[in-house]
């Protein structure tokens, strides 16, 4: 906006701010996730207004993409503006950049929401890790055995079988004593 260009460097930058502006359209148009548009407002509103995830046994989280996407369709009134995205006058590059301010002011809260929904669905992962995690000790627990009280009952029956063992071959030595005694 300010005067220090030249027609030639407005005409310039007034080509980028078209191609700039035709490569947000198609990100705003071709951005899907899992097949759903998520700045398309016009199905987003009639698809019932919030992707539902799900979040655990039973249990969903919406998430609502009219809000997103309507913050990104009111950008299109940029461009179905009297004076669309056009620097190739100071006036008109000051429109623009008032126009470009209020598309950021909208941006931000957008982008505020859509960091609110994926805080919520990380709490909401966090809080099944730990689900996860002590499940898997408590079934450790009841599944595995005691290392140590195993360990110290195989060396119980270690010994009684060595025991018994020696006993056996005492008690069968002392029998043969007796008999060649007899003899």
């Amino acid at each position: 906006a300010s005067g220090t260009y030249s027609t030639d460097d407005r005409t310039n930058l007034n080509a980028e701010v078209i191609q700039l502006r035709k490569q947000m359209d198609s990100i705003l148009t071709n951005t899907k996730f899992n097949g759903v548009a998520v700045f398309d407002y016009a199905s987003t509103a009639t698809a019932g207004a919030a992707v539902t995830i799900q979040t655990g046994a039973g249990s969903t989280a919406g998430v609502d993409t009219v809000d997103l996407a309507k913050a990104f369709v009111d950008k299109d009134n940029i461009t179905a503006a009297t004076e669309p995205l056009d620097v190739s006058t100071a006036a008109l590059s000051s429109t623009t950049l008032a126009n470009v301010d209020l598309a950021l002011k909208d941006i931000n809260t957008a982008r505020a929401t859509l960091g609110a929904g994926q805080n919520r669905l990380q709490s909401v992962v966090n809080n099944l890790t730990t689900n996860v995690t002590n499940l898997t000790d408590a079934r450790s627990r009841i599944e595995d055995a005691d290392f140590s009280a195993e360990s110290t009952a195989l060396a119980k029956a270690s010994i009684l079988s060595q025991a018994s063992t020696a006993m056996l071959a005492q008690a069968n030595q002392s029998q043969q004593g007796v008999l060649k005694l007899l003899q």
